[in-house]
């Protein structure tokens, strides 16, 4: 694969809010001409109001962003929806900003994984574009893959999944964690993505020692420039990097070199 001249930007919740507005907005303007803005909609293809999701994706991106983004459905990797999966593929093929939002980490893997989707997002950082993966889809980027609804709702015992390792592709080995500050559970702590500061621990246990874990707060975005191999934070919260070694917070508004993923 050449040298990537794009960007990733991971972001830990609030993509469609107000907080993530001027983030979108400049991520758009940094590209050439008009960039072609897509929506990918598989993490939440199994969800009845998947279709919702995605008209609110598109009418934010109108109403505030001041761009189109068109939807690229491909809710299933199954040959009932053949039509649907080439038409997602063109989309993707033809993106300079491709945004990846809400739903499991884990079913879009399932569906991703014998699919070209791996491939077309790579091949749309490789040529300049952005990949914004955000919330669930953040999870599916790098090497291993937390299920969620599996631990959190269903019970299942505390395991990783293998992730698309997208972020491996070009040299960042990492795990992402979003929502690493949530505090939804109100009366139980509900940090490290649902998962609480016990149950978190045991699962970073069973990681490899030398794999990073890449904490994402809510409504915060780290955007990774590979072409300068620069990483900048930006939003209401910050970043945290666990590595063997210890762990290191990075707040809103910090830049710093990506070899500091690289080398933990």
């Amino acid at each position: 694969m050449a040298d990537p001249h794009g960007k990733i930007v991971l972001m830990g919740s609030g993509e469609l809010t107000a907080t993530m507005v001027e983030v979108h907005k400049g991520l758009l303007q940094q590209l050439p001409g008009t960039p072609r803005a897509v929506f990918l909609d598989t993490p939440a293809g199994f969800q009845l109001n998947v279709d919702q999701i995605s008209t609110r994706a598109a009418d934010y991106f109108q109403t505030h962003v001041r761009h189109p983004l068109a939807v690229a459905s491909f809710k299933s990797n199954t040959p009932t929806v053949d039509y649907d999966r080439l038409q997602a593929n063109r989309l993707l093929r033809q993106a300079d900003f491709v945004l990846i939002g809400p739903g499991s980490p884990t079913y879009a893997v399932r569906q991703w994984e014998e699919s070209p989707v791996p491939d077309l997002l790579a091949r749309c950082v490789t040529a300049g574009g952005c990949l914004v993966a955000a919330s669930a889809a953040a999870l599916t980027v790098g090497r291993f893959t937390l299920p969620v609804y599996e631990i959190y709702k269903v019970g299942q015992d505390l395991h990783w999944v293998d992730g698309l390792n997208l972020l491996g592709r070009f040299g960042l080995n990492l795990v992402v964690v979003p929502h690493w500050n949530n505090a939804e559970g109100g009366t139980h702590d509900t940090r490290f993505c649902f998962m609480g500061a016990t149950r978190f621990e045991a699962l970073a246990a069973m990681l490899p020692q030398a794999l990073p874990v890449l904490g994402l707060d809510e409504h915060t975005a780290c955007i990774l420039d590979l072409a300068s191999d620069q990483a900048e934070v930006k939003g209401i919260g910050g970043i945290t990097l666990r590595t063997s070694d210890g762990v290191m917070t990075v707040p809103s508004g910090s830049r710093f070199s990506l070899s500091v993923f690289r080398q933990g």
